[in-house]
This record gives structure tokens, sequence and C-alpha cells, in this order.
């Protein structure tokens, strides 16, 4: 078993979802009232985190009251396939009859910026061979060099954060070619209060933009 996740005194915290427990906010400052400002070509600023299924535990700050309860959720299953290329910059995957492209426009620190996501209409997909959606790929953005399609499920508990206006905390259960993992999203409209609540996290584990963590499960 993989070791504890976080510093804070686990009697403290109680279960939650899978792998998670939810622990006392243990600061003392006051969150600051960021305001809600936005680059008109930013759509979301995010950070992510991702654990072995493995894992002992990790334990997630309680930001606010409502993370306790499940039913303040948004609950999501997803299937789709990432199309992999050497750049990791674009997001780029294929979900419900769709080809979805989010473009990083920058990254500052952990924190990595996207444009709004882009939908394109592609033909039914289920049961295509590889080799057809990278050329499906290949014929909306011939600029990019698709390498290879990466098979991913995720469920999802997702949950926006009333104290951080147009924020949002998303605990996530992924299978990545055949990879069980576990994973925390912080994703907002504003960079400092998403960097704020990213520094209230005491994770060993650093941060991981999602395209190069579906790489790094491909390539075990």
């Amino acid at each position: 078993m993989e070791s504890l996740e976080s510093s804070f005194f686990l009697p403290e915290s109680r279960p939650f979802l899978w792998n998670f427990r939810l622990a006392p906010w243990k600061t003392k400052d006051v969150p600051p009232a960021f305001a809600q400002l936005q680059d008109l070509d930013i759509d979301t600023f995010e950070v992510h985190y991702f654990w072995p299924i493995t894992t002992t535990s990790v334990i997630v700050p309680t930001f606010e009251q409502a993370l306790y309860y499940t039913e303040n959720y948004r609950h999501k299953f997803h299937d789709d396939h990432y199309v992999l290329s050497s750049d990791l910059e674009k997001n780029l995957k294929f979900r419900k009859g769709e080809l979805l492209l989010k473009q990083e426009m920058f990254k500052r620190g952990d924190i990595h910026a996207f444009a709004k996501k882009v939908h394109y209409l592609v033909h039914h997909t289920d049961g295509i061979e590889e080799s057809d959606l990278l050329k499906l790929a290949t014929a909306r953005f011939p600029q990019v060099t698709p390498l290879e399609v990466v098979h991913v499920i995720k469920e999802s508990m997702r949950l926006k954060l009333k104290a951080f206006p147009t924020t949002k905390i998303e605990f996530s259960r992924l299978v990545v070619e055949d990879n069980h993992y576990v994973s925390l999203c912080i994703e907002g409209k504003n960079l400092e209060t998403v960097v704020y609540l990213n520094e209230q996290l005491d994770f060993k584990t650093p941060p991981q933009s999602y395209m190069s963590f579906i790489k790094e499960m491909a390539t075990r």
C-alpha cells in the first residue's frame, strides 16, 4: 500500500469517496476576497493530482461544509478516447460522437490555463479502430501528428464552492489502459483563487497535467 498522502492528523478526518478522506481546514487565514476578473481568452485555470488506487488515504481539507454531503455534488461518468501527440498542450479527445479540443494557453507555477473547449461533430465512434480515430483527428487538425489513442474511463463527483465563486472541486476515479487511479482537481475562472486553494493542500504527490499523466500511463 502507498503511504498516507497528507500530514493532516488522520483521526480528525472522515471517510469520503473512494480513497479520499475529508479533514478540518487548518488554515488560520481569512480567505481573501479575490476579484472575479478573467482574461477573455481563458476559460478555466486548473490543477490536477493523481494517485494509484492502492494509496491508503488521500486527505483533503474541507474548504466548506458542503463537501461532506454527496447530494451537493454533480455526478458524471465519461468513456473517452484521448489522442496523444507530441503537443501535450492540446487536450484532444473523442467523447459521445464529438472530437473535443481544450487548448492549454499558458502555465503559471502548478496552474494550467485553458481556452474554452471547442466541439467538433464526428460520426459515431463506438467500435472504431484506433487507426481510424487517428485519421479523424489528423483530418481535423492537420498540424498535429497523433501518436496513439488512449482509452480513459472516468467517474467524477464535482462541487461548486459557494465560498469561492466560479470555482469547483472534483474527485475522480480513473481507469487508464488498465491502470486504476484516483484524482483531485481544483478548477476556476480566477487564477488567484485556484492558486490560493492549491496552496492549502498538503499532498506529498506533486501536481501533474492531465495529458502528461495519460501519456505516462500509456507508456507503462
